[in-house]
């Protein structure tokens, strides 16, 4: 569809972002059914989808903007236009990020529009897609803090002619953390969580805190094989095995998850961190566990873990909201990430040890062979309703949950490109960012 709207709009695009010009210039629109919605303004519809608000398009802008509070914002699809738009008139603004990955809005929008904003200096194109370099290094803003979504793009990229499946689930997995975070916050749970943390606060004056663990082991460790409890650790055992039989060996950094399956195979961790405080005192072998294993655990973790683990004890505030009380009570300078699952904050403290290797096993974020743990065939009762790619390119199962949690694994892995990610198994979960033992770095 060229017009004269969309040859002046492409002009521009073609200096500020010539790799979306192009994508855009080779890219069908022919296909699409849309209609012109007049309210209070214009809009438009594509197959039945409206891209933007037809009443108050200053008010949807700035409920957007409700969502950041800082002067660069991160905007995730396109929609009309009206929003990045609208927000250029913020005077305290130095810079607007549009994340174009939607073809067929874009290029519809701008063949029916003038769109000379683009011309801004304080607008930042980038076009979004699977062969891009730093591809882990861009998904990373999906999860800063002054990121939105344009939902129109998001619910049309879903029934797109290009395959944008692999995009689509991971700004999903935005949205689904933001709710998370906000039911975390909900005032009857956090009233609960204080309430736990205040009956530990006896407890935690009697022990370390973790700053004491990572500042005494800082660079001692250069290589940790941070380990997760699903199949393919039952899959690549005797890999692992290997690795533990070297003179010098990797630091070995595993949840209570996974203690089932490692220790028949007579391997011992060297940390142990449990973070759910669900955790029940039956499912943690700790007659097995020697005095050479360490314990990381949650501030907010049953006391009786701590009581009963045999060897050195720390505790840890997870960098989440909910735990700014007690990091106030008993301030620590090591804040764990964690996204929903206990492989993020031990991938965390494997890199603030220092280390320049990190593998990953047992970390599918996906159901192989529609099982959930390593060493059990007693699987959780969990919706495997989605679907990821595995390292063979291969569609496995999975939940929103799990693949929410592998992009919290790429968000921690874009933070350090200085460190070699190995994924040791091809069976689960893609992880953008961690490389496979037979590619190069």
């Amino acid at each position: 569809m060229s017009t004269e709207f969309y040859q002046s709009n492409i002009t521009i695009l073609q200096n500020r972002c010539p790799e979306l010009a192009d994508a855009i210039e080779a890219h069908d629109i022919s296909h699409l059914n849309f209609e012109v919605i007049e309210h209070a303004v214009a809009t438009l519809s594509i197959n039945g989808i409206q891209l933007s608000s037809a009443y108050d398009p200053v008010e949807e802008a700035l409920a957007y903007r409700s969502m950041t509070s800082g002067d660069t914002y991160h905007i995730w699809g396109f929609g009309i236009g009206s929003v990045p738009e609208i927000l250029l008139n913020d005077k305290s603004l130095k810079k607007i990020h549009i994340y174009i990955y939607n073809l067929d809005v874009i290029k519809l929008v701008i063949s029916l529009m003038p769109k000379f904003w683009f011309s801004d200096k304080r607008i930042e194109l980038h076009y979004i897609h699977q062969d891009m370099p730093n591809q882990n290094i861009i998904l990373k803003n999906l999860f800063t803090m002054d990121t939105f979504i344009i939902n129109s793009d998001l619910q049309l990229a879903k029934k797109s002619s290009l395959d944008l499946s692999w995009i689509v689930h991971r700004v999903e997995n935005r949205a689904i953390s933001l709710r998370v975070n906000r039911s975390h916050m909900n005032p009857k749970h956090m009233e609960k969580l204080l309430n736990i943390d205040k009956e530990n606060y006896s407890l935690l004056k009697k022990l370390p805190v973790i700053d004491y663990l990572v500042d005494a082991a800082k660079n001692s460790f250069k290589h940790v094989l941070c380990i997760g409890s699903a199949p393919s650790l039952d899959a690549h055992i005797e890999d692992v095995k290997v690795l533990v039989n070297q003179p010098n060996r990797p630091l070995i950094i595993a949840p209570t998850t996974a203690l089932k399956a490692l220790l028949k195979n007579n391997i011992k961790p060297d940390i142990v961190a449990v973070i759910e405080i669900r955790t029940k005192l039956e499912n943690i072998p700790f007659e097995q566990m020697d005095e050479n294993t360490i314990l990381v655990a949650s501030s907010r973790m049953n006391k009786a873990v701590f009581e009963n683990w045999k060897g050195k004890k720390y505790y840890l505030h997870p960098h989440d909201e909910t735990y700014k009380n007690a990091n106030k009570q008993f301030p620590s300078k090591y804040r764990l990430n964690v996204f929903g699952s206990v492989i993020h904050p031990i991938t965390n403290l494997a890199m603030l040890l220092g280390a320049k290797t990190i593998r990953l096993i047992g970390c599918d974020f996906g159901f192989p062979n529609d099982r959930t743990h390593a060493s059990s065939n007693n699987n959780k009762k969990i919706n495997m309703n989605v679907e990821v790619v595995n390292g063979y390119g291969e569609l496995i199962k999975s939940s929103p949950t799990y693949r929410m949690f592998c992009s919290g694994m790429e968000n921690l892995i874009a933070q350090r490109p200085d460190i070699d990610f190995i994924n040791m198994s091809r069976m689960g979960a893609k992880i953008i960012g961690a490389r496979y033992e037979d590619e190069d770095k």
